[in-house]
């Protein structure tokens, strides 16, 4: 993030003088200002990259100005691209849970958007497009898949049909919309549409070992998924050929509609806070599926050997603890004087559940069979404004429960005798805004954001501070300078507008 990145070439002469292909955004030069290759659950954004010749057919030009080969889970925000024969660019394989949002391009030669991994592989439902400002007149809009979109409007209908999470895509300029271009001073003009239309995009602080992450992004298809954003870089991950086949961690969701998706407080271009009822609204991942072996195979694999394999599921490292340490995180708001109900569960004989109390208090408790600890949080939460949660486990200290709300310590009462032996794995399937068993208590209110890593702060080599501090005043929420947001909201690209 904050870069600039100008001008690049990567002139192929072999290429220029054997090639006979045209109109392609690598004939002769393959330079890219940024480019991801084989990444996973990237983050890009308020960058700026600028280029000299968008024509693709020119011996010396600069190819594109962000491009992804394979990967997913990136999001790319915010950034503002300048005179590149492409704007957004990815090949090869793998393209899901990908968004592009609040960019700004400007010139393009070619296409604005040219994403062309195999038609096959592409998973049109968790792709997310909008907020973007295009301005410039290429042949053709864009490009998803194989088949080319003369028109911002022929692309709208086209991912429209194939329920793409998001298709708002942006709004076409037909003015100038930055002080100088040519010599690039990419300042918003005053009367840019790119102000106040940019995006407002979480980035998580990273954890150790994630085995849970999940934003509560309405599905286009199907109000019942929540899909798993988590990566845990284990063994699990050997080669990225076959990442496509490590199971997600989507939720299901029950008894949830499509109105029951709201605007949360961490992003503004899609509905991603779930309100939960109180009364029979609950997400969950099954047990089986956590514990379940898989197949995989590595994609563009030619040898004869090593190509498909099988992956044991009692290897699997997820949200089923066992004698490890662990953290929940989650942004909640109740409703207010909601009291006695599940935030998050996993238990059955034993297991570990993080609720709210009768008293609105929050607490985290872990059951080992046959004795249980608790601790509660010093402050209530159930006053129906947001808060940000961290319910950690050390189980090597006696009294190892520490509540942390909205950066705070917040340890109030603690109960029983923390065991750090005994195992607290069970066959209770995890579940989101209800506790388990008989007398099961549902959560009222809303969730924005939950993940569970398997490790504590310390873990991760950070603090509560430093979470707090990146997750609700990080750079991504302010501009390429750190200006903070000006106006209604964030500007598409990399520069606040500023008077």
């Amino acid at each position: 993030y904050c870069n600039i990145s100008g001008n690049p070439v990567g002139y192929k002469h072999a290429h220029y003088r054997r090639l006979k292909r045209k109109d392609w955004y690598r004939t002769s030069c393959y330079g890219v200002g940024i480019y991801l290759d084989g990444q996973y659950k990237g983050y890009v954004f308020n960058n700026i990259i600028w280029g000299k010749n968008n024509n693709v057919n020119d011996r010396i030009y600069n190819s594109a100005a962000f491009n992804e080969a394979m990967g997913f889970m990136n999001i790319v925000f915010n950034n503002t691209l300048y005179r590149f024969g492409v704007g957004l660019h990815k090949g090869m394989t793998q393209h899901n849970r990908c968004y592009y949002i609040g960019n700004l391009m400007l010139d393009m030669g070619h296409k604005f958007i040219q994403q062309e991994p195999w038609p096959s592989i592409i998973e049109y439902n968790s792709l997310a497009y909008a907020n973007n400002v295009f301005q410039g007149f290429p042949p053709n809009f864009g490009q998803l898949g194989r088949k080319v979109f003369t028109s911002i409007e022929k692309w709208k209908k086209a991912i429209r049909s194939k329920k793409v999470m998001v298709t708002q895509t942006g709004a076409m300029a037909r003015t100038p919309q930055v002080v100088d271009d040519k010599s690039h001073d990419f300042r918003l003009k005053p009367d840019s549409i790119a102000i106040d239309n940019g995006a407002k995009v979480f980035v998580p602080w990273g954890l150790y070992a994630v085995v849970g992450e999940w934003n509560f992004y309405q599905h286009p298809a199907d109000p019942s998924v929540i899909l798993g954003e988590n990566m845990n870089w284990n063994n699990e991950w050997f080669h990225r050929s076959m990442y496509q086949d490590i199971p997600r961690n989507d939720l299901t969701a029950h008894n949830v509609e499509r109105f029951d998706f709201q605007s949360g407080i961490l992003e503004n271009w899609i509905k991603g806070a779930l309100r939960f009822n109180g009364k029979n609204q609950y997400c969950d991942l099954s047990d089986d599926f956590l514990k379940k072996g898989y197949k995989w195979s590595k994609t563009r694999c030619k040898r004869r050997k090593g190509c498909i394999g099988y992956y044991d599921g009692k290897n699997r490292v997820t949200v089923d603890m066992g004698t490890n340490s662990f953290l929940i995180e989650v942004i909640f708001k109740t409703d207010t004087g909601f009291t006695n109900g599940g935030i998050v569960s996993k238990h059955a004989d034993k297991g570990y559940t993080l609720d709210i109390d009768e008293g609105g208090y929050v607490r985290l408790i872990l059951d080992y069979g046959k004795i249980e600890c608790s601790r509660l949080s010093a402050e209530k939460v159930n006053d129906g404004k947001w808060h940000h949660v961290i319910a950690e486990v050390e189980r090597k200290i006696p009294e190892g429960i520490n509540i942390y709300i909205d950066e705070k310590l917040s340890n109030g009462l603690w109960e029983g005798i923390m065991n750090n032996t005994a195992s607290i794995s069970n066959n209770a399937n995890f579940t989101v805004g209800k506790t388990l068993g008989f007398k099961g208590t549902y959560f009222k209110g809303l969730i924005d954001f939950l993940r569970v890593s398997q490790g504590t702060l310390k873990d991760a080599e950070t603090s509560i501070e430093e979470l707090y501090k990146w997750e609700f005043d990080g750079p991504f929420l302010k501009d390429f300078y750190g200006r903070p947001v000006v106006g209604k909201c964030r500007d598409a690209g990399a520069l606040e507008y500023i008077e």
